[in-house]
């Protein structure tokens, strides 16, 4: 499998997934995970905070795009951005930006014309992360249009790294827990 081997095999990807069970305690490394990801998917990765309620207020938690366009993604174009406004799926689902939208309706709109084409990008891969109180975590790859959009391989890849992911992310949100509940002893135990 291509992107695969571009990612590496054996000690390179025990590395990645080291480096996925580290992110669980340090959240800065996410951009880390992101920058790597790149690489072997053939463009920037990203993971986003997608809120039920309003998808338009999507925020980028880590990110390999160009720091001008996270921001401007962040501040105005996830509310343009069709993939995530019409996005339906759910954890664990993966799908492609072509899924979601028609490529010729994502080729007329801003999103498209104004944040993706001048950055070479044309195709996207998603996938739930983690549902969450509030809406869902998930990451997401985007690549240039002479690369294709986004195959069997791609999909078999990511599906490897899922799991992985989403465990961190479990773990740190435990740890998190536990932080809180120790937290709340000391006081506690501080008042008597």
């Amino acid at each position: 499998m291509e992107d695969e081997a571009a990612i590496g095999a054996g000690e390179a990807v025990a590395d990645l997934l080291d480096a996925i069970y580290a992110a669980a305690t340090d959240l800065s490394r996410w951009e880390e995970i992101a920058a790597r990801t790149t690489r072997g998917f053939g463009g920037p990765c990203s993971i986003y905070l997608r809120p039920d309620a309003a998808p338009d207020a999507t925020q980028l938690l880590a990110s390999a795009l160009d720091p001008d366009f996270r921001r401007s993604h962040d501040d105005d174009y996830a509310r343009k951005n069709l993939w995530i406004i019409r996005d339906r799926g759910g954890e664990s689902a993966i799908r492609n930006g072509d899924d979601v939208v028609e490529g010729e309706d994502l080729e007329r709109s801003e999103y498209f014309g104004d944040w993706l084409e001048p950055q070479g990008l044309r195709h996207g891969v998603t996938c739930g992360v983690r549902a969450m109180r509030s809406g869902n975590l998930n990451y997401a790859v985007l690549r240039g249009g002479r690369r294709g959009p986004f195959g069997a391989g791609d999909h078999a890849l990511l599906g490897r790294l899922l799991p992985h992911v989403q465990q961190a992310f479990a773990i740190g949100e435990r740890l998190e827990m536990s932080e809180l509940g120790a937290g709340a002893t000391m006081a506690s135990v501080e008042r008597l």
